[in-house]
């Protein structure tokens, strides 16, 4: 591994972690008191996606400074292996949807304008989707927000999770405060990078992500949409991602051995295809340790060849386009 490479070797390998934890959460059975009220892990692995992902894209685009570029490598980091999957799934139930949903599933915004998910975890790709959208408006019109001024955006995601968790209880219906709550877990874990490099003390914003993050996930859940949300599960899941991370932080640069480092490289496809694997299998395989092992080695079978073929090489293709024209 090359020095760039190394300073991350832990984020990069706790990737493919949190991706386990997304397919254990997917086949393996949740019921009872336990599930319901305490232990989330697909949850809690998706909070640690947000925190990285905000730890890695948001400092890099203030470096970039520059829209164009920033959309660029983004767009040819996630698109060409998304696109892969989505054909994947009108193979495997092509009659799922409706024709406009098929369609808008390529924007990657498909819910942002009313669109059903063509698999169950492109939600998290929305938030991301937004995230790209909030980046892009500061490059153009305000790029202090995200140096000078960062205090001030994470504060107001702060405000704005606290207004949605309220205004979802006040109206009890189904507000989508998992947006600014997941974009809020970006801004921080990017803060937090901020202050580290400083070298200055990240209690704060550690502490305000709690003081944020409890009592949203107390208001906004404290009653159920249809799939079950309790204020103890989602607090727990917010805390529990949020302290992973920051135990990440402790040493980033920790190598945890080639395996591990390779699920991390290859954790976007698991993610994006294990729910092919999953829905199909779970027919014949009830769910259970067999059903995850079983997902997770053809997920891995599928995902390593289209890393190596088409994900690294799309990415590298993305970020040489600004090589010889720098922002």
């Amino acid at each position: 591994m090359g020095a760039a490479s190394n300073r991350f070797a832990l984020i990069e390998a706790v990737r493919g972690l949190a991706a386990l934890l997304v397919v254990f959460s997917h086949t393996m059975p949740k019921e009872g008191w336990f599930y319901t009220y305490v232990f989330d892990p697909g949850k809690i692995g998706v909070v640690v996606f947000f925190f990285i992902s905000g730890y890695l894209v948001i400092p890099s685009a203030a470096r970039d400074r520059s829209a164009k570029r920033f959309l660029t490598k983004r767009l040819f980091r996630l698109y060409p292996l998304y696109w892969v999957s989505l054909v994947l799934a009108f193979a495997v139930w092509p009659s799922e949807l409706a024709p406009l949903d098929w369609m808008a599933n390529i924007t990657m915004a498909q819910q942002l304008f009313g669109f059903e998910n063509a698999i169950d975890v492109y939600w998290t790709l929305t938030i991301e989707v937004v995230l790209y959208l909030v980046i892009t408006a500061f490059l153009v019109l305000a790029p202090s927000m995200l140096t000078q001024r960062f205090p001030l955006v994470l504060g107001s995601l702060g405000a704005v999770c606290l207004a949605a968790a309220v205004a979802r209880w006040g109206l009890q219906t189904k507000i989508p405060v998992a947006v600014p709550l997941g974009l809020f877990c970006m801004f921080t874990g990017a803060q937090m990078r901020f202050l580290r490099n400083a070298g200055r003390s990240i209690i704060r914003p550690v502490l305000f992500y709690l003081a944020i993050a409890i009592p949203t996930c107390w208001i906004a859940y404290s009653f159920s949409t249809g799939f079950d949300e309790t204020s103890s599960r989602y607090i727990i899941t917010y805390i529990v991602g949020g302290l992973i991370f920051l135990a990440i932080l402790q040493k980033p640069d920790i190598d945890l051995g080639r395996p591990v480092r390779a699920l991390g490289d290859w954790s976007f496809g698991v993610y994006l295809l294990h729910m092919l694997f999953a829905t199909t299998l779970v027919s014949w395989i009830d769910k259970g340790w067999t059903l995850f092992a079983v997902t997770l080695v053809l997920s891995i079978a599928i995902s390593a060849p289209l890393y190596y073929l088409l994900e690294r090489p799309a990415a590298a293709f993305g970020r040489s386009l600004f090589r010889k024209h720098p922002a």
